[in-house]
This record gives structure tokens, C-alpha cells and sequence, in this order.
């Protein structure tokens, strides 16, 4: 599994370079499931973080523990969802914090 390539890690220069391969790997099978990243070197997507096709993901976005981002949702510069639900379509503006939450409406 994806998982088990990031094991054996022992000093923080290890845990640098296996969390950068698996942020590489991770946004690099969401491209290829028809994710768009804009400036991706700046986005975080935990692994345990679903994104589905046709979103736009801009730089500075983090998407955090069990979050659901939904067909064609943008998120916008900065933005940070944690454990949340985006429903499909919806735009969170920049700057834009959802944690513990649903969004139901199109555009935050």
C-alpha cells in the first residue's frame, strides 16, 4: 500500500524528506484523479484527506485530518479544512477556516 513506503524514519532530516515524498505521491494521484493544484509546493494534504475530481486546489490550502472536499469545489489562497465536510460545487474564499463542520452552501 501507498502507506507502507514511509517507514523507517529516524532523525528529522529522514522526516523531512519521507513527509515531502508523501505529499509529492499524495497530490501526484490526486492530479491523476483530475485534482487541479495551483502552486502545489505550497499545499498540505494529510493522508488520511479525501479531494475529488474537478477541484482547484490554490496555494497555501491545507486539508487536514478525515476532511471530504467534494466534486468541483475551488479552494481559494490559504485556505484550511479540518475534519469537514465541503459539499460539491462550493468555493471557500481565501483566507477561509472550516474545522469540525458541514458546508452546505456554495460559496464561504
Amino acid at each position: 500500500t501507498e502507506e507502507n513506503n514511509y517507514l523507517s524514519v529516524n532523525t528529522m532530516s529522514e522526516l523531512f524528506v519521507q513527509n515531502q515524498k508523501m505529499q509529492n505521491d499524495i497530490k501526484q494521484r490526486l492530479t491523476n484523479e483530475g485534482v487541479l493544484f495551483v502552486a502545489p509546493e505550497f499545499c498540505y494534504i494529510d493522508f488520511d484527506s479525501t479531494i475529488k475530481p474537478g477541484c482547484i486546489v490554490y496555494g497555501g490550502v491545507s486539508v487536514l485530518g478525515k476532511s471530504v472536499v467534494s466534486e468541483n469545489c475551488t479552494l481559494c489562497p490559504n485556505v484550511v479544512v479540518i475534519n469537514s465536510f465541503i459539499k460539491p460545487g462550493t468555493t471557500l474564499k481565501s483566507g477561509t477556516t472550516v474545522k469540525n463542520n458541514t458546508i452546505k452552501c456554495l460559496f464561504v
